[in-house]
């Protein structure tokens, strides 16, 4: 790692300390004035209880408690951001940022997916699962991003004999093409305008993506693991009870 490496990861770090300890009662504008050299040349996203933010116009805050199978990534109830330009747009006014939010599936709920679209018996997840399809349905502007369960699947994906992988994304992609009707959706009898033929290519066509760029995956499955790292020690940080 160079020096100028070196000097940002503990630039960062410094950073991390600052936003970890700042006390909720005071404002954003307390955080950054007071260590606007710490903060300088970074883009920073992190989550606050200090303000309301929707979700289209469902409040962050009670995602998990109406929809059990959705997590949000961000704790917080809001979400506040930082960049030298944003900053400076904020004291000078107001700026804007604009959010494109997606959903994505793990490998648990991408497989209810494929078992769903296959005719399959959910058992006694049907109930919820109904509630997810009608949450997203209902929602109609979300993206879906279906990097996390392919780089979980990876490796099984290259493995001729193993079609779960495929099947998932095959099902996730006619699951784009669903009739749905508010008032008369029955998820034991889903009608989709798209074949399975066509589903299939389109779902090949998300795999190539990755086999033609196996460098950039592997990198993702470093991250991801950092990732997990990361959002382990937010929750352990989130039960410290010495924290405010």
């Amino acid at each position: 790692m160079t020096e100028r490496k070196q000097e940002r990861m503990m630039q960062l770090q410094v950073a991390f300390q600052a936003i970890v300890n700042h006390s909720l009662s005071k404002s954003f504008n307390d955080l950054i004035e007071k260590n606007i050299n710490i903060f300088k040349g970074f883009k920073i996203i992190y989550s606050t209880e200090n303000m309301e933010s929707q979700l289209l116009d469902h409040p962050l805050k009670t995602i998990e408690e109406q929809f059990p199978y959705l997590k949000k990534f961000f704790y917080g109830q809001g979400l506040l951001f930082y960049t030298d330009e944003i900053y400076q747009k904020t004291k000078e006014g107001q700026a804007e940022i604009k959010l494109d939010y997606s959903i994505s599936f793990d490998s648990n709920i991408a497989e209810k997916f494929r078992i769903w679209e296959n005719g399959g018996s959910l058992d006694k997840d049907s109930l919820r699962f109904g509630e997810l399809i009608q949450f997203v349905k209902n929602k109609g502007g979300m993206n879906f991003d279906y990097s996390f369960f392919v780089i979980e699947n990876y490796f099984d994906s290259l493995d001729e004999k193993n079609d779960r992988p495929f099947n998932s994304i095959r099902a996730l992609k006619r699951f784009e093409s669903l009739i749905y009707n508010q008032n008369s959706f029955n998820i034991y009898h889903p009608i989709f305008t798209e074949n399975r033929e066509s589903a299939g290519k389109r779902a090949c066509e998300v795999f190539s993506t990755y086999y033609d760029n196996r460098e950039m995956v592997l990198e993702l499955h470093t991250n991801r693991k950092l990732l997990y790292s990361v959002l382990l020690k937010s929750i352990l940080l989130k039960k410290n009870e010495d924290i405010d």
